[in-house]
């Protein structure tokens, strides 16, 4: 399932009080999703590595009671002491079987020695499968049988959404747009990097800092962004960058949309109306649909690039929706714009 619909399927095991397990490949959001969610309930997340943990460390350190002659259990910091929280299992079946074992109580039973969940917190647990060839253990048939399991696929739509609330680099958004397949490719082989929704957000900084630094030409930026999200996915969007750099400005384009060139190839044609959506206003959105509306094949107008523009501004500006000129485009396309 995509992210959108993940937020929901979580939302929806805590209140029927079900556990949920959260599947997905390395780098596509689950710890993000997992925060976002706490923040918006006002929870503080306990973000658990389970593989970094011995069995020990989830009971807590044995102290004598010498008043009683009895040992007792110092809980471990990192476990919840309010109900306002949410204890996220991340990495679980990375950890040993030992580990896992440990956490079968606090699963199912909200308990683990003397310690028990404070009332109101909830559990998530997350990892990668076995097929991502990370450190990984079986798990236990009765732990899987705690869980309701979930899996998390990356989603471009989505991805893009939230990289223009995160200031990912417009280039970066405009590549992906025109390259979807690109978003997330599992390595085949051993290799150090590989594109991935986490290693593109990494990629935007690593750009804005070179370009910042006048160094986004260097042989060393381009081994770097290489080690970043892998050789063909750094080639490929270093040859984007080229071609991006010789297409009319969008600030060109907003002052003259009726005579400013439009570009040839259908990836020129996305990167402008990514750069469009990335600009548009209510103030200047009539000039950036009068462009728009320019691009067409055959002498016909070419929805999509239309649609990708106003889409993009309206996830940064809700006030996009309500000029006339949406209207007007969101009653012809039928609803494309939901």
């Amino acid at each position: 399932m995509k992210p959108s619909e993940l937020v929901k399927a979580i939302k929806c095991a805590f209140q029927a009080n079900l556990v949920p397990f959260v599947w997905g490949e390395s780098g596509i959001g689950k710890s993000s999703i997992v925060a976002e969610i706490a923040a918006e309930d006002s929870r503080e997340v306990h973000d658990v590595r389970a593989v970094q943990l011995d069995p020990v460390d989830l009971r807590g350190l044995p102290v004598p009671d010498a008043v009683h002659n009895v040992t007792r259990w110092l809980t471990p910091e990192f476990l919840p002491t309010h109900g306002r929280s949410i204890l996220f299992l991340d990495e679980l079946p990375s950890a040993p079987p030992l580990v896992q074992a440990a956490c079968y109580s606090l699963v199912l039973d909200r308990k683990l020695g003397s310690y028990s969940l404070p009332e109101g917190a909830l559990v998530v647990a997350a990892g990668n499968p076995a097929k991502t060839k990370g450190v990984h253990f079986a798990m236990p048939y009765p732990l899987r049988a705690r869980f309701s399991h979930l899996t998390l696929e990356a989603d471009l739509n989505e991805f893009c959404q939230w990289a223009f609330a995160h200031d990912i680099d417009p280039l970066i958004i405009a590549y992906l747009r025109c390259k979807p397949e690109m978003l997330h490719q599992p390595p085949t082989q051993d290799v150090y990097a590989w594109p991935q929704p986490r290693s593109w957000a990494a990629a935007s900084r690593l750009y804005q800092a070179a370009r910042a630094q006048g160094t986004d030409s260097s042989p060393f930026f381009h081994e770097m962004l290489a080690g970043t999200i892998g050789n063909g996915a750094a080639a490929e969007f270093l040859q984007f960058v080229d071609m991006a750099s010789r297409l009319p400005s969008p600030e060109a384009i907003l002052l003259n949309p009726l005579t400013t060139p439009v570009p040839d190839g259908p990836d020129g044609r996305i990167a402008v109306a990514a750069a469009l959506g990335r600009l548009m206003t209510p103030t200047n959105i009539a000039n950036a649909v009068a462009y728009l509306k320019r691009i067409g094949s055959d002498g016909r107008i070419d929805m999509e690039f239309t649609t990708l523009a106003i889409r993009d501004a309206v996830a940064r500006d809700q006030r996009i929706t309500l000029t006339r000129e949406f209207t007007e485009f969101a009653i012809e396309t039928q609803g494309a714009l939901v």
